[in-house]
């Protein structure tokens, strides 16, 4: 037997006649009763069930409402069948409702059942102390229900107690969770999309633990769930002061596993063509079918042709939003869909310091996201929801099941914590990063700024240069999440020169164009722009800051890899003159553009790059673009071509327009939204 809520037994009066043999009909009294009747599970007159100790007490709910005197908590006064109360209906002196002596108790909504909910969930040989009226039985009833969250103890057993004192909250956390558990119960396990009927409206969750109860003595398998959105009686993952799970506060919930079943809104069929490409399973319920999105093993190369990108295009393409997974869509389809520079991440073998969980994760981000994407062009809500259980599990970031989450709390749970990626950044501070974030001071004179302009004040200002090229740069925008941008347009630069903020890179001098030896910060932007406009050879050097103004500047020497200056040692020899021709070229080192990630009050999209090099085209991702039904529906994902995109990338035209309302909507996302950019170097992406 579950562990019950004690009721609370109201006092007694000797005004009241012990000899009472039913119930008196009294005023109902409504005592702080704001959200009641319409947001109670009950109603005056349901039959309903407490678990006691000894087994389930059949009543009568007499009264809805606040207790006066007590706290917040909604309670229920039943009139028992039997004698298992010490009261009449009588409470701090109020008599709230009337019954005979011994038969009345207050008890939280939590620790009642409806009483046909507990006959259709128990088999015909349990045992009831009383008959109740009949009723049709649903097929998604409940048999356990939060009961000890609120109160741990009576109040007042003694009929001459009348404190109306309130009794205990909830107990703390235990901090070790119980482990009487299971792997699951058919079909439904730790870690299902399920969904449960409550008062015969479904409600949607993820099995976070299957078990038996402590101290539940008829043994019966019970699943906690964390529910995609509160749910009255709902814990943070407690269940009579026992942690089964961690899960948000109001999203815990524990059912009987008889009584979960699959999410039917992403339920799998296996039905096929003929010639074995996936067939589209139907959905009755909303009329309308969804691609299937199998688990493939195999190697799958990421899109490339023109093909590709046209088979890309349309609806149900990219990767199913569901329940504020955008952050992750965006992100994972602007990774994998067209690139390859992530994709040692999906192969690395293990080694001793990875965590127990890293092959799970790898596999379902390889197999079940990152394949079936670039395979069937779609990638189905379940897939990425299983990902986002792991990630949860594993992660020290909370609420990726649920919550609002930005793409660098991804980035870190995943690459980061999870798959342990080398950091792509190497700092000559000796620090190593994932992702660069781009701190700068706003210049008020600029109106759109670019990303290369960004890019070079960022590292300028922190004073540090990247040891290597890295493959991927990830750059953060000078923004926090929804709240704060620090400019209101920023524009993406298609190519970013990152020739200046490699350490040890032969660089040019911004006067002459030979080779630089130095390089002056507080010089920034006086002999021309950008970095470029720090360095200077020796006589140029001395030449700039023989004027009055730079005399008290600071300049340090530059390194120079001592590979350039052989190769520029025998090009001068060949050459057999000291002029500009007699050093070979000095490379600019580009990386490309290949994603934007976009953020609008709170809904992440995502611009990418069909491919590689000037003409491939771009395209635009939404993974809720559209939806079909309300709370039982679900999400439809598009991507669509946006063949405007490079015009709008350029320095003049779209971002001088200063009226917003006058920019194409999706240029208007891709200047005023951009949150995130990723940009590639594929030489050194080959070799990482």
């Amino acid at each position: 037997m579950l562990d019950p809520l004690p009721p609370i037994t109201p006092n007694s009066s000797s005004s009241i006649k012990n000899n009472l043999t039913h119930s008196s009909s009294l005023p109902e009294r409504e005592v702080n009763f704001d959200d009641e009747p319409n947001y109670s599970p009950l109603k005056l007159g349901d039959r309903v069930v407490w678990l006691s100790d000894n087994g389930p007490e059949f009543g009568t709910v007499r009264w809805l409402g606040v207790l006066p005197g007590a706290s917040s908590h909604t309670m229920a006064g039943v009139e028992f069948d039997n004698p298992v109360g010490t009261g009449t209906g009588l409470y701090n002196r109020q008599q709230l409702f009337l019954t005979r002596k011994k038969h009345a108790s207050f008890i939280p909504l939590l620790g009642l059942i409806k009483a046909d909910d507990f006959v259709a969930a128990n088999s015909p040989e349990h045992k009831v102390h009383h008959p109740v009226p009949k009723a049709a039985p649903r097929t998604e009833d409940l048999i356990v229900l939060l009961a000890d969250e609120v109160y741990k103890t009576r109040l007042g057993d003694d009929e001459t107690c009348g404190t109306g004192k309130p009794v205990a909250g909830p107990s703390p956390d235990l901090p070790e969770p119980y482990e009487d558990r299971f792997n699951g119960y058919g079909d439904v396990g730790v870690g299902s999309m399920v969904e449960v009927t409550v008062n015969e409206v479904p409600h949607y969750g993820v099995v976070r633990w299957a078990g038996h109860l402590h101290q539940d003595h008829q043994h019966r398998l019970v699943a906690g769930i964390e529910m995609e959105e509160d749910i009255i009686g709902g814990t943070d993952g407690t269940f009579n002061g026992r942690r089964y799970f961690k899960c948000a506060p109001k999203r815990g919930f524990f059912v009987s596993m008889a009584q979960c079943r699959l999410d039917r809104r992403f339920q799998e069929q296996a039905a096929s063509l003929p010639n074995g490409i996936p067939s589209h399973s139907g959905n009755a319920e909303n009329g309308i079918s969804q691609p299937e999105c199998p688990i493939i093993r195999d190697y799958v190369r990421p899109l490339k042709t023109e093909q590709d990108v046209t088979a890309m295009c349309g609806k149900f393409r990219g990767i199913q939003g569901h329940h504020n997974s955008c952050y992750l869509d965006a992100t994972l389809f602007g990774m994998f869909a067209f690139t390859t520079v992530f994709d040692s991440l999906l192969f690395r073998p293990p080694t001793p310091e990875d965590g127990p969980h890293y092959l799970e994760v790898q596999r379902v981000l390889r197999e079940e996201i990152v394949n079936p994407l670039r395979s069937c062009k779609f990638v189905r809500a379940d897939r990425v929801m299983h990902l986002r259980q792991l990630l949860e599990k594993i992660g020290s970031v909370t609420g990726m099941t649920s919550e609002e989450k930005d793409p660098e709390e991804l980035l870190t749970s995943l690459v980061t914590q999870t798959l342990r990626a080398k950091p792509y950044l190497k700092l000559s501070s000796g620090q190593e990063a994932f992702m660069h974030q781009l701190f700068v001071e706003k210049d008020e004179e600029i109106d759109v700024p670019s990303v290369q302009q960004l890019f070079e004040q960022s590292f300028l200002s922190s004073d540090i240069k990247l040891k290597q090229v890295p493959p991927v740069l990830i750059l953060q925008m000078p923004r926090f999440g929804k709240a704060y941008k620090m400019y209101p347009r920023i524009l993406p630069s298609q190519i970013l020169d990152v020739t200046d903020v490699i350490e040890n890179c032969p660089r040019q001098c911004i006067i002459c164009g030979k080779l630089a030896y130095f390089e002056c910060r507080e010089c920034f932007g006086e002999c021309g722009s950008g970095l470029e406009s720090i360095t200077f050879c020796q006589a140029c050097l001395e030449t700039v800051h023989n004027h009055q103004r730079r005399q008290s500047h600071a300049w340090k020497r530059l390194s120079v890899p001592k590979e350039y200056l052989d190769v520029a040692e025998r090009y001068r020899r060949r050459n057999l003159a000291d002029s500009r021709e007699a050093l070979p070229p000095i490379p600019r080192i580009y990386m490309e553009l290949f994603a934007v990630v976009c953020i609008e009050t709170s809904h992440y999209v995502a611009f990418i790059k069909g491919g590689t090099g000037p003409d491939a085209p771009w395209l635009f991702f939404d993974s809720m673009a559209d939806r079909r039904g309300e709370q039982n529906g679900y999400n439809i994902p598009e991507v669509s071509l946006c063949p405007d995109l490079p015009k709008w990338l350029q320095s003049e035209g779209l971002p001088l327009v200063r009226d917003e309302r006058q920019l194409p909507e999706r240029a208007k996302r891709l200047l005023c939204d951009a949150y995130m950019c990723f940009y590639q170097s594929p030489q050194v992406a080959m070799y990482n």
